[in-house]
C-alpha cells in the first residue's frame, strides 16, 4: 500500500504487510517533507490505525 500526496508539503505512506509474519505486526512508513525540513518515522500500523481513530473522534 502507498500513499503520497503534494501540495505545499509532501507526504508519503508506505506499508508491506506481506513482509511481517501478520498484518497486525505491519510497520508503516512515513515521511514528510517540504523545502526546510523533511521528517522519516516509521510505526505500527496498528497504532497509527488507533491514533487516527482517536484524532476523528475529537
Amino acid at each position: 500500500m502507498e500513499y503520497r500526496y503534494a501540495g505545499e508539503v509532501f507526504l508519503e505512506i508506505f506499508c508491506n504487510p506481506n513482509i511481517w509474519p501478520s498484518p497486525f505486526a505491519a510497520k508503516v512508513l512515513i515521511t514528510l517533507r517540504d523545502e526546510r525540513i523533511r521528517l522519516n518515522t516509521e510505526a505500527e500500523l496498528t497504532r497509527i490505525i488507533e491514533d487516527i481513530n482517536q484524532y476523528l473522534e475529537s
